[in-house]
This record gives C-alpha cells, sequence and structure tokens, in this order.
C-alpha cells in the first residue's frame, strides 16, 4: 500500500499513523492496527496529514534543531508542524473526515490542544 508513492507499513508503534524519514523519497508512513479499522476516508485524512509531514520536511527540521526541541520554541514549531499538515489534509477535500479523527482519539504532547485544532480545522473547512 502507498500514499501517493509514499510506501505505508504496518508500525504496531505508533498510535494510529506516523510519518517516518526525510522528505517523500525517503520517507514512508506508519500505520498500526487501528488505522486500519478507521473508514476509508478517514485513512485517507491521516495519510494525507502524514503525507505532509513528510513535504514539509518536518522530521529533517525537528532534528536541525534537536537542542531547542524540548524548550517552548520546540514546541512551538511541533505544534505549528501538526497544524500546518492538517491545513494540507483540508486542503485536498479532508479535513471534515481528519476532525472525526481528532475528536475521537487524544493527542499527545507536542499537538496542539485538541479545541484549537478543532476550531483551526473547523475554520479551514468553513472556507472551503
Amino acid at each position: 500500500m502507498n500514499c501517493h508513492g509514499i510506501p505505508l507499513r504496518h508500525d504496531p508503534r505508533v498510535h494510529l499513523a506516523q510519518a517516518h524519514g526525510f522528505g517523500l523519497r525517503r520517507g514512508w508512513i506508519g500505520v498500526s492496527h487501528d488505522f486500519f479499522r478507521l473508514p476509508a476516508r478517514e485513512q485517507r485524512a491521516i495519510e494525507l496529514h502524514e503525507e505532509a509531514h513528510l513535504r514539509g520536511h518536518h522530521f529533517a527540521k525537528r532534528l536541525a534543531f534537536l537542542p531547542l526541541y524540548w524548550t517552548p520554541w520546540g514546541l512551538k514549531l511541533a505544534i505549528a508542524q501538526e497544524l500546518e499538515a492538517d491545513a494540507f489534509c483540508a486542503s485536498q477535500g479532508f479535513g471534515a473526515e481528519l476532525l472525526r479523527v481528532i475528536r475521537r482519539y487524544p493527542s499527545g504532547h507536542f499537538y496542539p490542544d485538541k479545541p484549537r485544532r478543532i476550531a483551526a480545522l473547523e475554520q479551514l473547512i468553513a472556507a472551503r
């Protein structure tokens, strides 16, 4: 399986899905068992969100700023990257599906708080 040519690999260590690697050519998306239980459009929304992380070279940027990653600045960078990936997903017409997933599953430490993330996605969906 793949997402726009990006390999999807089963990875039981991830919650739902996680982008791995550097960019589109050398990246892959790890997906969990729970990912396959989601409806197809929600799976696609998650794939697009993770693709955006690879397109934006988010992992490489986090590595470049590794000494600052655990600081408030690093947290701001991670949150901005999550919102950017959400926006890409919404721009592809899957914002409502991503919103359903976000509402059902807990967020991690390096994610925007749920109300902020939901509000941002709702604005993007309304603007389409």
